[in-house]
């Protein structure tokens, strides 16, 4: 398995995690000195900016039978292109509505899309599927309205390419499945007729990588080169 990171233009695309924690406590319990520090950090709290995370998966869609050989069960894996949009820090002060844009490096507009989202515990997500992989995503550009409040968010598209070569223990190719085992069924390629695959992932967590096909651990096992 090979990796390399590929950006359109190469320029890291930061993501801010804000994770706060806030205690309040009664005046008994604590003198007055303390309850007003807990009061100023959850009013900080409540004020925090929100935060705008822009996950692209460009891989186009794949549908194909599977077998799980640890549940004995057949069933059938899928992904398709689509981006995903993740706030943070975002108060719920009544519908908040989103926009997003995507463009080349020439600055035509590859994609753009408007969407409703609602708000829980501060954070709300949003996901948009694509009719095929977008050709040369270099920006993105995010603006979220909840009445008379707005809020903006831009970047550089950061794609990562992973690439190899599936075969048996003889070397002989096979078209088998390899996917991301994140949170989302845009992360999942399948192999050509000489075991090559290619998948494009945006830059965040995934915990692991898995191959397999229809008759894994029946008739086949996988060498991931």
């Amino acid at each position: 398995m090979n990796h390399e990171s590929v950006s359109e233009p190469a320029n890291c695309l930061a993501a801010a995690y804000i994770i706060g924690l806030a205690m309040i406590a009664t005046a008994s319990c604590l003198g007055p000195s303390t309850v007003a520090a807990e009061e100023r950090k959850t009013e900080m709290l409540q004020t925090q900016s929100p935060t705008c995370e822009f996950l692209l998966y460009n891989n186009p869609a794949v549908r194909g039978p599977l077998y799980n050989p640890l549940k004995e069960e057949r069933g059938e894996i899928s992904g398709y292109p689509a981006l995903r949009i993740q706030l943070r820090e975002v108060p719920a002060k009544g519908p908040t509505n989103l926009s997003v844009e995507v463009r080349d490096s020439a600055d035509a507009c590859l994609f753009e899309r408007t969407a409703t989202v609602t708000i829980h515990n501060a954070r709300a997500s949003c996901e948009m599927r694509l009719e095929k992989p977008l050709r040369g995503p270099a920006t993105w550009a995010v603006r979220v309205t909840q009445g008379a409040q707005e809020w903006s968010f831009s970047g550089n598209v950061r794609l990562h390419k992973l690439y190899g070569r599936l075969t048996d223990f003889e070397g002989k190719p096979l078209r088998a499945f390899v996917a991301a085992n994140g949170d989302h069924p845009g992360g999942v390629a399948q192999a050509d007729e000489n075991g090559e695959y290619v998948l494009w992932l945006p830059e965040t967590y995934y915990p692991s990588f898995f191959v397999a096909d229809a008759d894994y651990a029946q008739r086949t096992l996988l060498n991931l080169a």
